[in-house]
């Protein structure tokens, strides 16, 4: 989905894949996520787009599982949101990205903004749930690779996850075979990030199952560049 316009004014939206059928707030949906087997590919890509459901929900699953030898560099994502506006006024927002199978670089779910244009996630009284999960298969090749990965490139142009009344979700699951030294559940990162409510909670997940295996083996990494405010997470100011 690039250079893309949607707005459901106040329909629901689904976006994924899978064989059987299942109910979704009263639409038939796929039983799971929109899914590639090549390199190189998201399962779902979503950048230089705006999205609107106002009351409607909102869910975005993507999947990788690449099968093949990986070639080196190859880069693989469940669901890559780049420089993208997500928005609903009381509709829930979910994302779920998952990596499996074989690669060299990877990440469940990728969430960024790039020097060149901004991302914002945001709601009103709904809530706002993102998920990234890791693992990966034997013979996969030596890279990094993390389950929920937000980045802001620059103070210039941010990647803002805000919410008003609504709660604020984020994790990261790391169930990595690999040894690698650069693995990790949660990680947040750059210049310019900004996870902010007016007044619901905000909760921060990682779990990693090597985490043991080296210093970037961590279920959480919270990496900020040296600037001021560089990421910001919490009360956003305004009173509610």
């Amino acid at each position: 989905m690039d250079n893309n316009t949607i707005n459901t004014n106040g329909g629901n939206l689904w976006i994924g894949g899978g064989a059987s059928d299942v109910i979704w707030n009263g639409l038939t949906v796929g039983n799971t996520g929109a899914r590639t087997w090549s390199e190189n590919v998201p399962g779902l890509r979503i950048r230089n787009s705006t999205i609107i459901t106002g009351i409607g929900n909102m869910y975005l699953f993507g999947i990788s599982n690449s099968s093949g030898t990986p070639n080196t560099g190859n880069l693989n994502y469940g669901i890559h949101i780049l420089n993208a506006s997500i928005a609903s006024t009381s509709g829930n927002i979910e994302i779920k990205g998952e990596l499996l199978g074989r690669f060299t670089n990877a990440l469940g779910a990728r969430i960024e903004s790039s020097s060149t244009g901004s991302s914002s996630i945001t709601t009103g009284s709904g809530n706002i749930n993102i998920n990234g999960v890791g693992s990966d298969a034997s013979s996969t090749d030596t890279g990094w690779r993390h389950g929920l990965y937000v980045s802001s490139e620059s103070a210039a142009f941010p990647m803002s996850i805000t919410s008003g009344s609504g709660n604020i979700t984020m994790e990261g699951n790391a169930s990595f075979t690999s040894t690698v030294n650069d693995k990790e559940g949660l990680v947040l990162t750059g210049n310019g990030l900004k996870i902010t409510s007016t007044s619901g909670n905000i909760a921060l997940k990682g779990t990693n199952s090597l985490e043991s295996s080296g210093q970037y083996s961590n279920a959480i990494r919270i990496a900020a560049d040296n600037s001021t405010n560089a990421i910001r997470i919490g009360f956003d100011g305004m009173i509610p």
